[in-house]
């Protein structure tokens, strides 16, 4: 092609990046809609469960640090 009649290369594939990109904004978006979202009560439910036993499980494990150090100081 003469005299820059056509886009170049570089910028065909710019504008083709550019239009994905606002494809998946806009798909993105659409997905959000289709998300049914706990309501309040379920959220703090949900997050006590997870704060309560987050707890436990570091309970469990500082009693098992405490008890392998213990055990390892015997044997030393």
């Amino acid at each position: 092609m003469v005299g820059g009649s056509s886009p170049s290369w570089p910028t065909i594939k710019i504008m083709n990046t550019i239009k994905n990109i606002k494809k998946f904004l806009y798909n993105s978006r659409d997905e959000l809609y289709k998300v049914v979202w706990p309501d309040k009560r379920t959220t703090i439910n949900t997050t006590i469960a997870v704060v309560v036993l987050s707890i436990l499980v570091s309970a469990l494990l500082s009693v098992a640090d405490y008890l392998f150090s213990y055990l390892l100081r015997l044997v030393i």
